[in-house]
C-alpha cells in the first residue's frame, strides 16, 4: 500500500496525496499535470481536478519533506537535501536523490538480473523477491493501477521461478518455497501450478500436488475457465 514508513502523526494526509504517491511511483520519470489529471480524476471537470492537484502536490511535499526530517536528526544537513517533489519541464516526479521507493528498486534488481549472470544474477533475482510483499498499491482500486500491478507481478513471477530453476538441485526446499510464493501471488497462472506440481513431485509429496489442482481449478473456475488438458 502506499505509505509513509516516517510520516509525522500529527500530518493530515489526503487520500488525494497517496493515490498520487502510488501515481509517481509507478511513473519513475514524472507525468504532466494533464496527464495526472486523466488518470486519477478522468470525470472531474478542470477546475475542481486542478484543484485537486494542487491540494494533493502540496500535501504530499509537506509529507515528503517532514517525513524526510522525522528521520534525521541533522536539521542543518536536512536544509541542503534536495526537494522530494519537484516539477521539471512541466513534469511531477518524485525525486530520486530524495526519496527512496521500493517499487524502484524492484525494477532495479530485475533489470539487474537480466544483465548479470552467476552470483550477482541470483542475488538480483533474490532482491527482487525479497522486496515484493504484495499487491502494487496494496487493495486501493485506483483506476489507473490494473495494468501497472499486472505488470509488476509479472516481472515478481519471473524472478520466482527464474531462482526456483537456479536452486532446483542446490536447494530443492528453497526452490519449492519460492514456487510456492509466486503461485500465492498468481493463483490463476497455470504455467507456475504446473512447475509447483513438479516441484513437488520431486519431494515426492502427492498429496501436495493434489492440493495444487484443486487449488488451480477452483481458482480458474472463478474467471471462468478451467485447467488444459495437459
Amino acid at each position: 500500500p502506499p505509505r509513509l514508513p516516517d510520516r509525522p502523526r500529527d500530518m493530515r494526509v489526503r487520500a488525494y496525496a497517496l493515490e498520487l504517491l502510488a501515481y509517481l511511483a509507478v511513473h519513475s520519470d514524472g507525468a504532466t499535470s494533464d496527464q495526472i489529471m486523466e488518470d486519477l480524476w478522468p470525470e472531474a471537470r478542470r477546475g475542481p481536478a486542478t484543484q485537486r492537484l494542487h491540494q494533493a502536490t502540496s500535501n504530499l511535499r509537506q509529507l515528503l519533506t517532514r517525513s524526510r526530517a522525522s528521520g534525521d536528526t541533522d536539521s542543518e544537513q536536512d536544509d541542503h537535501r534536495p526537494d522530494p517533489l519537484v516539477k521539471a519541464k512541466g513534469r511531477w516526479r518524485l525525486n530520486p536523490d530524495a526519496v527512496d521507493v521500493d517499487l524502484w528498486r524492484l525494477r532495479a534488481a530485475y533489470a539487474a538480473a537480466r544483465g548479470r549472470t552467476g552470483t550477482e544474477r541470483l542475488n538480483a533475482l533474490r532482491q527482487v523477491c525479497q522486496t515484493y510483499t504484495g499487491p502494487l498499491a496494496g487493495d486501493e482500486d485506483y483506476d489507473w493501477v490494473g495494468r501497472h500491478r499486472q505488470g509488476v507481478l509479472g516481472l515478481v513471477i519471473d524472478a520466482h521461478t527464474a531462482l526456483a530453476t537456479v536452486l532446483s538441485d542446490t536447494d530443492p526446499a528453497e526452490a519449492l518455497r519460492l514456487l510456492h510464493a509466486a503461485n500465492e501471488y498468481d493463483p490463476v497462472n497455470e504455467d507456475v501450478a504446473c512447475d509447483l506440481m513438479r516441484a513437488q513431485h520431486r519431494a515426492g509429496d502427492l498429496d501436495a500436488i493434489r492440493a495444487t489442482v484443486r487449488s488451480l481449478r477452483l481458482a480458474l473456475e472463478e474467471i471462468g475457465t478451467e485447467p488444459s488438458p495437459a
